[in-house]
Parts: C-alpha cells; structure tokens; sequence
C-alpha cells in the first residue's frame, strides 16, 4: 500500500532518529523501511504511517488521528492516538492510549499495556475479537504494569 506523509523518514537502519517538534507538529508522518531504529516523535502529528519496520522502538505522540501499521514487527511502540489501525504485524508490544476502539487485522503475537494515559477496558478497545473464543497468547497479550 503506498501512503505519503508531509513528513518522510525511510530507509534507515540502526539509527536514532530525534525528529524535531517543528517538523512533525500537526503534520502526517510516514515511516518505511526502518531497521533496528530508535525513533522519537514528542510533538503532535495529524497521522503516523509506519509500513515495512522491523526491531524498532517508537516513542510517539501524541496523535490527534490515527496511527497506521503495516507489517511492523518485532518492535515497541510508547504512543498516545485516536485511533489504531494495526495490520500484518507480528510479535509486537504496544503501551498505548487510544481513544476510539482499535483495527488489529492479519496481526498476531501482539501485546498490549497501559499507555500514558490510562488505558480503558480492553474489551472495549478490541471489540471485534470474539472473547468467548479468545485463546489468550496466540493473538496477543495483556501487559500488566
């Protein structure tokens, strides 16, 4: 899927990436291609697009919209959104404050705990999930603390 961002951060590997309050604020922001990144968004953005990151660690928000995974794995993201749209990611952890209910497609081995703000119930959160049928840990997990 191609998406386009006001702010493009792609193709980097091992690297901080510090992104300034004045270049993100109440932008959209797409990252690609990310490898074994550390990257720190401390300003609000419209949206954050993020297709193609592996190993990473995200520090973001907050979002006044949504933020938008795609094939994102093995990383960490610290965010505070609107809305979370989290698609073919796998083995993910997520301390997240979202306040609209959450899209997990073609996702699994994912985790979730409290964000910065506190967390509603999570059958709130994830209201398409069948909870009678849930074996917990094969799709994701809670994260208490």
């Amino acid at each position: 899927t191609k998406y386009t961002g006001d702010v493009i951060y792609e193709n980097k590997s091992d690297e901080t990436l510090n992104i300034p309050k004045n270049e993100i604020h109440k932008k959209d922001v797409l990252l690609k291609n990310l490898t074994n990144c550390t990257v720190n968004l401390q300003s609000t953005m419209g949206t954050l697009h993020c297709t193609n990151c592996t190993n990473c660690t995200f520090s973001v928000g907050p979002i006044s919209g949504s933020i938008f995974l795609e094939n994102c794995n093995e990383s960490t993201y610290h965010v505070t959104c609107q809305q979370a749209r989290i698609h073919t990611t796998h083995s993910a952890t997520f301390y997240i404050h979202v306040t609209s209910k959450a899209i997990i497609e073609d996702s699994k081995d994912l985790k979730f705990g409290k964000g910065r703000v506190f967390m509603r119930d999570m059958r709130m959160m994830l209201p398409s999930l069948d909870w009678a049928k849930l074996i917990i840990g094969t799709m994701w997990t809670i994260l208490i603390g």
